[in-house]
């Protein structure tokens, strides 16, 4: 069983049907077998970016937990070890909150489905 943390994004676009999302993210995320992540942080993120304007869904932020829910994707919360990789982590990218994805991602063995090909530089698996 393989085990995959959906990127900000990727959780928006799987949950829009966006076909943004690629044919093997889209596959990775619907094959029964692996096993699905998405960070609390990603909720965060979403919720700043709904406030500040960035970001229009259309849809509240507690549709897409129950979304989630739903398709067995697990909400993870971050946990004090996923601050300490992200204090161990050089500031590579400039997002923080891609950071502490990242982190969590390379503390809990996941691989991360994103766009963003600038993770892969944190030694973790990107698709």
């Amino acid at each position: 069983m393989s085990r995959y943390l959906l990127d900000t994004h990727t959780l928006i676009w799987w949950n829009e049907g966006d076909k943004q999302l690629s044919q093997l993210a889209t596959k990775t995320i619907e094959n029964l077998a692996n096993s699905l992540y998405v960070s609390i942080a990603s909720f965060w993120e979403i919720t700043i970016k709904l406030q500040t304007g960035k970001l229009k869904l259309d849809y509240y932020i507690n549709e897409l937990a129950a979304a989630c829910i739903t398709s067995n994707i697990e909400i993870v919360p971050v946990k004090l070890y996923h601050l300490n990789q992200l204090s161990l982590l050089p500031v590579l990218h400039k997002d923080s909150f891609d950071r502490m994805l990242a982190a969590i991602a390379y503390s809990d063995h996941m691989t991360l489905i994103s766009k963003d090909k600038q993770l892969g530089a944190y030694n973790i698996s990107v698709i």
